[in-house]
């Protein structure tokens, strides 16, 4: 009996043992597939944003050099580019048309010298939009007219950086698309190269680069190789 009971006790013990290291030996094959696919999803994440980017570098480039107002020339270039067939984060691309007394009158600043009567008159209108879509920012809406749009506007045109707007509005139709739309704008000045300081910024500043961006494209494009992943994303 006690012979039994000894090894009832043994034979426990190692199929406890055993069933703790099949669980440890489990859980590490876990944790190391997750690090294995955080790591690709980041990656591709990167790589999606870094074409982005590139792409609208190139955009500002040309909007630098480019006469005031060309739509079939814009037009011509956003085509070639083939957004939607190349899958782009970059849903749709535009410009919008602002200058140093545009923004003296948003803010206030001393070149605002036309008085009360010039606080009606747009700020950032919007003079080009391409492809043409139901949900796009329609053309002649001014940048400047919601508090978001407006904060990330003088941001971009303060830093020289790009700056996101997250909280635009939906254009026409917002059911086409049930996913949110990010806005980014690009500064592009009247002088080659960035201007020193956020007063010569101002005063240079020439157009905004425009750039909606799908993000549902965002995450099937990073996603694409991992199907298995179900990923949520949430703002805040």
């Amino acid at each position: 009996m006690l012979v039994a009971a000894v090894t009832f006790a043994v034979d426990l013990v190692t199929s406890l043992g055993a069933w703790r290291w099949v669980g440890e030996h489990s859980l590490r094959a876990a944790n190391s597939r997750y690090e294995q696919n955080t790591m690709r999803i980041t990656a591709d994440l990167q790589r999606e944003f870094t074409s982005s980017e590139s792409l609208l570098r190139g955009a500002r480039g040309l909007l630098s050099v480019a006469p005031a107002d060309d739509a079939d020339a814009w037009r011509r270039y956003v085509a070639q580019l083939d957004l939607d067939e190349a899958s782009s984060v970059v849903r749709t691309l535009g410009y919008a048309e602002v200058d140093a007394a545009a923004i003296a009158r948003l803010t206030g600043g001393a070149a605002n010298v036309a008085g009360p009567a010039a606080a009606s008159q747009p700020v950032a209108p919007v003079t080009q939009m391409a492809p043409a879509a139901v949900d796009a920012i329609p053309v002649g809406y001014d940048l400047a007219s919601a508090p978001a749009s407006r904060a990330a506007l003088l941001h971009a045109i303060d830093t020289g950086a790009s700056a996101l707007d997250a909280d635009a509005a939906p254009f026409g139709d917002a059911g086409s698309s049930p996913h949110p739309r990010l806005y980014v704008y690009f500064p592009v000045y009247s002088d080659a190269g960035l201007p020193s300081t956020p007063q010569a910024r101002r005063a240079g500043i020439k157009r905004l680069l425009v750039a909606a961006l799908d993000t549902s494209r965002v995450f099937d494009n990073a996603l694409a190789r991992q199907r298995r992943i179900d990923l949520q994303v949430f703002g805040g």
